[in-house]
């Protein structure tokens, strides 16, 4: 996880900027969106915390049963009615939650920066057993046909029986010796395979049931440090689109690990895959466009003063975190419609979840905004 100052998002305003780029047509071709405040509950209590991040974890909307699951940083984990914020129940894990919290096969996924994994069945909030990783887990649980999937801090993956625990089998990356950024990629499962990078720079495929490895790719593209792979990767039909931090955007052919096309970019801190575009940020203050075709550019934004961290794909809108407002962004165009600004000490990524977007806060309050345009 990258650590972001965010600002709250209770004074709004249009942005009051130029267009994107002079290269690509700027004309905006969605509405500016509106954020209805709805509720917030506490779940921390944080008197002072100065500079440094104190809450790890991102809020998971549970989709189906429309709940919002959230751990803090002193080892409660709730549930929440994602409607109106009512508390359905509380639970306790040893050391800050660090993860998002996640849910399959009737159970809720939690991992701590001590290393604990822990399962809760999904409506009591029953501890159903839990697991010591040997690092701590920085990444969101994947749950498929009965199996958990998780990686830790030292890129360990692990593919655990989702019922009993019990660990059914791993693959250690070989540790780098150079400089990594911090954190880990949440696997992803498709077609009885699962993806995951490492911070070697290597992304894999491993076959679901067996950990058997069916392919590797190095998409270091020639960069000596700083290589991680800390997203997870996004498939799209048989490609598999990635990002090295280093290396850049990458389409890979998912049934042969064959690289189609790359698009070098410097420090990729999040990307996105819709509607044959691929979004993506840059710690060197840039948000941009790339085709998923062919990786060509489309459009790209520089950030004034800010560093853009996690970027997320709602509707017609691009939602990009910054160390300093929050900005919204035409997604086809790359044109700023808005601004937000306010109390700082939002940490976390924002999560969304139908059609509200939900904060955690460094002083422990969880918050829903309702979107519209």
């Amino acid at each position: 996880m990258r650590w972001v100052v965010l600002t709250a998002l209770l004074v709004t305003g249009c942005a009051p900027w130029g267009p994107a780029s002079k290269a690509f047509d700027t004309t905006p071709e969605a509405p500016v969106p509106e954020f209805v405040h709805e509720w917030d509950a506490q779940v921390d209590q944080i008197e002072y915390f100065g500079t440094k991040p104190v809450q790890l974890a991102t809020p998971g909307h549970l989709e189906l049963s429309d709940e919002l699951a959230v751990g803090n940083s002193r080892g409660d984990v709730f549930k929440f009615q994602a409607a109106n914020g009512s508390e359905l129940w509380r639970a306790k894990v040893d050391g800050p939650v660090s993860t998002k919290p996640t849910s399959g096969a009737g159970n809720l996924f939690v991992g701590t920066a001590r290393g604990e994994f822990v399962a809760f069945d999904l409506h009591s909030g029953e501890r159903v057993w839990e697991l010591r990783l040997g690092n701590s887990v920085d990444s969101p649980a994947t749950e498929s046909d009965g199996r958990v999937f998780v990686v830790d801090a030292a890129d360990t993956l692990y593919a655990v029986d989702a019922a009993t625990g019990e660990e059914l089998w791993r693959y250690q990356a070989p540790t780098p010796e150079y400089f990594t950024v911090e954190g880990s990629p949440r696997p992803v499962v498709k077609d009885g395979e699962v993806f995951v990078g490492a911070s070697d720079g290597v992304l894999r495929a491993f076959v679901e049931a067996t950990g058997e490895l069916i392919w590797s790719v190095d998409l270091r593209a020639g960069a000596q440090q700083f290589t991680d792979i800390d997203r997870e990767v996004v498939i799209d039909q048989d490609v598999v689109y990635a990002a090295s931090f280093s290396g850049g955007l990458f389409a890979v052919d998912r049934l042969s690990g064959e690289i189609l096309w790359r698009h070098a970019a410097a420090s990729i801190q999040d990307f996105a895959v819709y509607e044959g575009m691929i979004y993506a940020t840059s710690a060197t203050g840039r948000a941009f466009a790339v085709s998923t075709e062919s990786g060509e550019p489309i459009w790209g934004f520089k950030f004034q003063l800010v560093v853009p961290t996690s970027l997320t794909v709602y509707g017609p809108y691009l939602v990009i975190p910054t160390d300093g407002p929050l900005y919204v962004l035409d997604r086809r165009t790359g044109y700023p419609l808005r601004k937000m600004l306010g109390m700082a000490g939002i940490t976390s990524d924002i999560e969304f979840g139908g059609n509200r977007a939900y904060l955690l806060s460094d002083r422990g309050q969880v918050s829903s905004f309702k979107l519209g345009w």
